[in-house]
């Protein structure tokens, strides 16, 4: 096939070939969810796990472009893990600090992208399956997570107990965003066949 001959997509969706464009449907990444009737909830609903970690704003800018193209609402929710040595409901006040300071940096990413975001501390025994009734309770049709890159015991990538546990049990769609891994960052950036062809 020759460079003329290959299609193209146009900024609309459609596929140009040869000059003339031929309509594609645009992949819907984001379904409708059904409610416990069958029936097609009318807002797409998204809910972002947040940990306080620099992913987070990531994480939540990814969720309100989705919201934003989607006419859904958009939820942070922020789990601290209770030891069963405390009450559920124990003040625990410097994770509580840390909690506030998430939903800060959550609700700024909103407010840049003009998107309304509600925001929650919930206290729980188990994150992954508190996020997975949070967002049935909401509607959500994607869950979204940010997962820092970190490596497990034995040297390479792992998922985090609760990103883990998600993706195994969630019936909604989910997104990881994951972290740039640092041994690479740190690497410098090696020389394509094109530019050692030149040297």
């Amino acid at each position: 096939m020759s460079t003329l001959d290959r299609p193209t997509l146009t900024a609309s969706g459609a596929v140009k070939v040869n000059g003339a464009q031929s309509e594609v449907s645009e992949v819907d990444v984001l379904p409708i969810p059904l409610n416990e009737q069958g029936q097609p909830i009318t807002h797409r609903n998204i809910m972002v796990a947040l940990t306080d970690a620099v992913i987070d704003q990531e994480a939540m800018a990814v969720a309100c472009k989705a919201a934003r193209k989607h006419n859904g609402a958009v939820y942070g929710v922020f789990g601290i893990v209770v030891p069963r040595k405390l009450a559920l409901d124990d003040a625990m006040e410097e994770e509580t600090a840390i909690a506030n300071h998430a939903l800060d940096q959550a609700q700024a990413v909103a407010s840049q992208t003009n998107v309304h975001l509600d925001t929650e501390i919930i206290h729980t025994r188990h994150f992954g399956q508190s996020l997975i009734q949070e967002a049935l309770d909401h509607d959500c049709a994607l869950i979204v997570l940010g997962v820092p890159y970190q490596i497990g015991v034995n040297g390479l990538f792992s998922l985090s107990e609760t990103a883990d546990y998600v993706l195994r049990n969630a019936p909604s769609r989910v997104w990881l965003v994951r972290g740039a891994c640092p041994e690479m960052l740190s690497k410098p950036a090696q020389p394509t066949k094109a530019e050692l062809s030149r040297v």
